[in-house]
């Protein structure tokens, strides 16, 4: 029962986050009411890149291509996908 309570609370949380602009020519921003508490982002390969703290990131020193940001919030983790173009 927890498990689907959590799914359900990850369900709803996942909408309080967006990314924008998605797909980007460098800078992003993380759009939430929630604290961030960290942004990790992964390349493609899954290899970490980048660690912030800021609600802004610049991919723009970065290759193009699909980058993951795995955004802790709350206790929560959400993962979300990137394109550089």
């Amino acid at each position: 029962m927890i498990e689907i309570e959590e799914r359900i609370a990850n369900f709803y949380l996942e909408k309080e986050i967006k990314i924008a602009p998605n797909p980007t020519n460098g800078k992003v921003n993380i759009i939430t009411s929630s604290k961030v508490e960290s942004i990790k982002v992964f390349d493609y390969s899954g290899k970490k890149i980048l660690t912030a703290f800021e609600k802004e990131i610049d991919l723009s020193r970065f290759s193009k291509g699909v980058y993951f940001f795995k955004i802790k919030v709350e206790n929560e983790v959400i993962v979300r996908r990137v394109v550089l173009i």
